[in-house]
């Protein structure tokens, strides 16, 4: 009895398991099943709000996309809203009057100078002081509120010579020691340069420190102006923060770097990898613009020291999917969860979220038949699961449709990497390809039996290939070269094209191009050579002698309708194109441009 009862035990236990883990099994597939790619998600402060642009606010844009197979790389784009320190402020603004800024670049830092002026100065508790600077250096105003006369100073700048950081360093702090610093009051230094010191250097450097131990309440603000996406080191050391700009940006470099606000007392971004499906190999995968970044396990942590209000930043993590999950198939969460702690003053935020980029490694190459007016289309390949990164060769299955000329294969998702006309790189997406038709004319004899009538502009249609892309006797990925100085038709186009920019026209242009005798046709009794399509659906033809042995490729005098001139005059005003003093013709070169 005893041994029936524990039987049972068995049987009832072993049922509640297989119940739990069909449940689970269930629950499992069902998350996964439920899992799409996604390429980026957002996370915002809680306490002060982004959207609503509160100062001090922040955003993170964390994203992730493939580097290349089984490679990919996660991306944190970190802005902030800036939150002013004081309520009023002094400014010394030191410009770079060399003559490297001569030209657009200094007209266009005057224009830029006086809208701040005439800004800044609104509030007459604000000052501006102004310094410029060459191979050597001038103080043109003091601390002043006259708008006027700081516009005029601004409008008179000549620019010579060299570049001296040093002397220009060296008047700010004339000014500063007259200058008494008050409550609620912003004293900053606006340094504006285009090129390196070479003057009196490295002196700049220790000028520069010189006055952040004097005056420690002054913020030196760099502005690198036209010298790259990338800040120089002669840049750094002389600044607290620094900016760059070109002629375009300017306007808004000034006015961000004319404004002292409050940096964070931290900022921490704390972000843990999946470890599940992804593999970090050491901190040497993770770079930042700015702060300081490790790596414990898959844990990685971002510190932005003094991090000012209003800045940008960004951290790039590199990580490989793991070997098992290769070439499979499948979305993937890139992290499991990310840990976000700042404090600004008295604003606090400490945020926490499981949300996360998903990668997948394959996507679907989908053939769309494209069917034109009363016709089905038929031998539409199938659509295919594709690798991304993967070269991925487009069908060569020709679809059918009655009464209409297959042309070509044509992708028609934006983006796609194309490496000649036949194959291209699979990309993070889906990719749809299109039938491209061209119509046939169709006549009934009298037996009732259907031909193919066609038209020469329809015959040039069903035989021409696009101009801007690589075909049979066009090497550029580009397509046809028009401006080459050459006649290498072999590998720069020998056949009937069409024109890329007139395809979505009522009638696209088709054109024979290149050393070509299939361009023939016999007309009247004549010969004649098809050149191009008209807008209009007709086609232009040059006359080309007389058929021989009913052939037509006549070359040379076999080609002229005549061989004599047609008067003796060497002016059009005799051949009836106009009226008025005949003038002899003159021949110009006006391009290499050969149809």
């Amino acid at each position: 009895m005893a041994n029936i009862i524990r039987k049972r035990k068995l049987f009832y236990i072993t049922i509640a398991i297989l119940i739990i883990l069909a449940i689970s099994s269930k629950y499992i597939l069902s998350t996964f099943s439920q899992l799409t790619p996604v390429k980026s998600i957002t996370i915002t402060s809680n306490n002060v709000s982004y959207a609503n642009h509160d100062k001090g606010s922040w955003k993170i844009d964390k994203s992730a996309k493939w580097t290349s197979p089984g490679k990919a790389r996660i991306t944190f784009d970190v802005d902030t809203i800036a939150k002013e320190a004081s309520k009023h402020k002094d400014i010394i603004m030191i410009l770079d009057v060399s003559s490297s800024m001569d030209g657009d670049k200094i007209a266009r830092v005057k224009a830029d100078s006086i809208e701040l002026i005439n800004s800044v100065l609104e509030d007459s508790n604000n000052k501006i002081a102004l310094v410029t600077f060459a191979t050597i250096s001038s103080i043109v105003s003091s601390f002043t509120s006259d708008k006027n006369e700081l516009i005029s100073q601004i409008s008179s700048i000549q620019t010579a010579e060299r570049t001296n950081y040093y002397r220009a360093l060296r008047n700010a702090e004339t000014i500063l020691n007259n200058y008494n610093k008050e409550n609620n009051r912003d004293c900053i230094v606006l340094f504006l340069t285009d090129g390196y010191p070479n003057e009196e250097t490295p002196n700049e450097v220790g000028e520069y420190k010189y006055l952040k131990d004097t005056y420690p309440f002054i913020t030196v603000n760099g502005i690198q102006y036209e010298m790259g996406d990338t800040v120089l080191n002669p840049i750094k050391k002389v600044s607290d923060y620094y900016f760059i700009a070109n002629m375009n940006t300017l306007n808004n470099v000034l006015f961000n770097a004319s404004t002292s606000v409050e940096s964070y007392d931290n900022f921490t971004i704390t972000d843990y990898i999946d470890a599940n499906y992804f593999n970090i190999d050491s901190v040497d995968n993770i770079e930042t613009s700015v702060g300081e970044v490790s790596l414990e396990g898959n844990k990685v942590t971002w510190n932005i020291d003094s991090f000012r209000s209003g800045n940008k930043a960004t951290m790039t993590i590199d990580v490989s999917l793991k070997d098992e999950y290769l070439n499979i198939g499948g979305t993937y969460p890139t992290n499991t969860k990310t840990d976000i702690k700042s404090k600004n003053k008295d604003e606090i935020e400490d945020v926490t979220t499981t949300d996360t980029p998903v990668l997948a490694n394959k996507y679907v190459v989908m053939y769309e038949g494209n069917a034109p007016t009363s016709c089905t289309v038929s031998n539409v390949p199938d659509n295919e699961t594709r690798s991304v990164f993967e070269t991925v060769k487009i069908s060569e299955d020709i679809p059918e449709c009655s009464g209409y000329v297959f042309k070509q294969w044509e992708i028609v998702t934006d983006n796609v990497t194309k490496v000649n006309d036949n194959y291209f790189t699979m990309p993070e997406s889906d990719v749809t390809i299109r039938a491209i038709w061209s119509k046939l004319a169709l006549t009934k004899s009298i037996d009732g039996k259907i031909a193919q009538s066609q038209t020469l502009y329809d015959m040039m249609a069903s035989q021409a290939v696009m101009d801007n892309v690589a075909s049979e006797h066009v090497i550029s990925e580009n397509g046809i070269d028009f401006w080459y100085d050459g006649q290498d038709f072999d590998n720069n186009g020998k056949g009937v094209y069409e024109r890329a920019n007139t395809k979505d026209n009522d009638f696209p242009t088709y054109y024979y191009r290149g050393n070509i005798d299939n361009n023939n046709v016999k007309f009247a009794g004549f010969c004649w050579k098809i050149l191009a399509t008209t807008n209009t659906g007709g086609v232009k033809i040059i006359y080309n002698g007389l058929p021989v042995d009913d052939k037509c490729n006549n070359t040379g005098t076999a080609s002229q309708i005549a061989t004599a001139k047609f008067n003796s005059g060497n002016s059009p005003a005799y051949v009836g194109y106009m009226y008025g003093t005949p003038f002899p013709l003159k021949n110009d070169t006006i391009g290499a441009y050969y149809w």
